[in-house]
This record gives structure tokens, sequence and C-alpha cells, in this order.
């Protein structure tokens, strides 16, 4: 399974990419890297506006590559149930992303939808949550028997 449940928090954890599709992304993302130095001091003052814009453009190009073989490799997303809100956040392994939280309007419950992902044949599909202030969309692709589990696990504990 790639869920667990702990009293009123969930854990989706992403199923790792193929090593050589993990071995590329990061073989780009150092080379970004290196592009971003070769850059920034190639060029003199002339063109040093130029300069800085490529150097930019491949540092960006490199940080997008890197949190992806990050994602691909330790990625999981926790959604925290409070009774008037959730609270979710991306952990990427060396770092975290923004904690969002989601209110719910009075007399409102959460909603929770599956959405189909990928290939029809491969039935996938993302975690959708809807609550007053907003919608969650989970990023995890989930088979949709596992999502139609977990959906009757998270109301079976009443989070």
């Amino acid at each position: 399974m790639q869920y667990t449940i702990e009293e009123h928090l969930v854990t989706l954890r992403v199923k790792p990419a193929s090593l050589l599709i993990r071995i590329v992304l990061l073989i780009f993302s150092v080379i970004s890297f290196l592009a971003t130095l070769f850059f920034l001091f190639s060029y003199g003052r002339a063109n040093l506006i130029v300069s800085l814009f490529l150097s930019l453009l491949f540092f960006l190009s490199g940080l997008f590559l890197l949190r992806l073989v990050l994602w691909n490799t330790y990625g999981k997303e926790k959604v925290y149930f409070f009774e008037n809100s959730i609270q979710y956040r991306a952990y990427y392994g060396w770092y975290k992303g923004k904690l969002k939280t989601y209110n719910l309007t009075p007399n409102k419950e959460f909603k929770y939808l599956i959405v189909p992902r990928g290939y029809e044949e491969e039935q996938k599909g993302i975690l959708r949550i809807i609550a007053g202030s907003g919608t969650l969309s989970c990023a995890t692709m989930l088979p949709i028997s596992e999502l139609e589990r977990l959906i009757v696990e998270i109301e079976g504990v009443h989070i």
C-alpha cells in the first residue's frame, strides 16, 4: 500500500520512478547547475545582462529538475485532518513544501472524490478533498481500488 493512516494524519507515498529515469533527471540537473556557472563566469561585463539572464534560467531549470528527482525518489504527501480544517504538505526528502490550510465552512463536511489520471487501462487516479474554503488535489497517483479503500478508511475513522 502507498498510504498509511494514523489518527488524524494520512500519508500518501509516491511510488519511486525507475532508477534510469531518476539518473537521467539528475544528470540534466547537474548539467543545468554547471551551465549556470559557465554563463555566470564566461561572459565579461559587455554581456552582463545576457549572462545573468542565462545563469538564472539554467539555475531555475536545475532546481526544477532536482525537485523532480527528489519527488520521484522520496516524495510523500501528508494530509492532517482537524475538526474544522485540513492541512496539506508535500515532502521532497531534503525539504518540505509549503503548508496549505483549507478551512471547513460551518455545517459542511469534507467530500472525497477520485479523479482518474493516466491511461484508462492503468486504472489510477488521485484523491481530491473538497473543503469549504477550497479544493485539495493530491499529486500521488494510486490505483483506484486503493483510493476507494482509503476513502472508506478515512470516513470510518471519522477523521
